[in-house]
């Protein structure tokens, strides 16, 4: 089974560009990088496991304008843990959002938690 990146690589260098309109590419890497019992949450959702993941992965790319993702940030990492910021665009470069991704790796390198929030937090009010 191919693995996320060797071990000496953080795998937040590769695990962002599995989210990427070429169905084969996103299968190899899901099943590599995330982890079976994982967990992605979302503002509006949580999905438990590799399955539920793939599936919502394949419906947020099955759009025939063929969405893509762009990396916006560096990515960070420390320990078990890394986050980084991307963009979702067509190819003529409209943006569908930004996203913020928190992602923790398990002792096997695999993705066992993921964070995501769509869009940049507000700046906070100025203080009265």
């Amino acid at each position: 089974m191919p693995t996320c990146r060797p071990p000496s690589w953080p795998p937040a260098t590769t695990s962002p560009r599995g989210w990427s309109p070429i169905a084969q590419r996103a299968r190899v890497l899901r099943e590599s990088c995330f982890a079976a019992d994982g967990r992605l949450v979302a503002r509006s959702q949580t999905l438990r496991g590799r399955a539920a993941v793939a599936l919502a992965m394949d419906e947020l790319f099955a759009d025939a304008r063929g969405l893509k993702t762009r990396l916006t940030s560096v990515v960070e990492a420390a320990g078990n843990v890394f986050r980084f910021r991307a963009a979702l665009e067509f190819p003529d470069g409209t943006r569908l959002f930004e996203l913020v991704d928190v992602r923790e790796v398990n002792a096997d390198r695999r993705i066992a938690q993921l964070f995501t929030f769509i869009e940049p937090l507000r700046d906070a009010d100025p203080a009265p």
